[in-house]
């Protein structure tokens, strides 16, 4: 009679690696909620720093703007309507942050369709000055769950 016995070394290994990618797949979207949260936070700011997502500083207020009373340090905010329409939604891996409110679009963008056209403020999106603390957040978490 012959035997053949093959012995396989490292599956245990093999298994808790893949055991761990799925608990890391089922906990993916605590990252996305916690990513997109940091975005609204970062977008609500923008109000208080007058900054766009680059980092770089709004237009100033027109002068006309100024001399008919209002102070540079309340561009964007009258009521707090806008600032404090920024939500955010999570579905799958996907994270969006937006706002409803229909005058929005004329501030971020800039608009030549409305009277005065305000120039170009965008609080919306994420660039250049968001990032280090979007990595800090995002390797806390790979951290904290894969151990990288």
């Amino acid at each position: 009679m012959v035997s053949i016995n093959v012995k396989v070394s490292g599956l245990e290994t093999a298994v808790h690696v893949m055991h761990r990618f799925v608990l890391l797949a089922a906990q993916e979207h605590k990252l996305i909620v916690a990513l997109t949260a940091i975005v609204r936070a970062q977008a609500r700011r923008r109000f208080q720093t007058k900054l766009d997502p680059d980092g770089k500083a709004w237009p100033p207020l027109a002068s006309s703007t100024v001399d008919g009373g209002r102070e540079q340090g309340t561009m964007l905010v009258d009521t707090g309507t806008l600032a404090n329409s920024i939500t955010m939604q999570v579905s799958g891996t996907v994270g969006i942050v937006k706002t409803v409110v229909e005058y929005a679009k004329y501030h971020h963008t800039g608009s030549f369709k409305v009277p005065n056209h305000p120039p170009k403020r965008q609080f919306l999106g994420v660039g250049k000055a968001d990032m280090p603390e979007l990595e800090a957040a995002a390797e806390a978490w790979l951290l904290a769950n894969v151990g990288l």
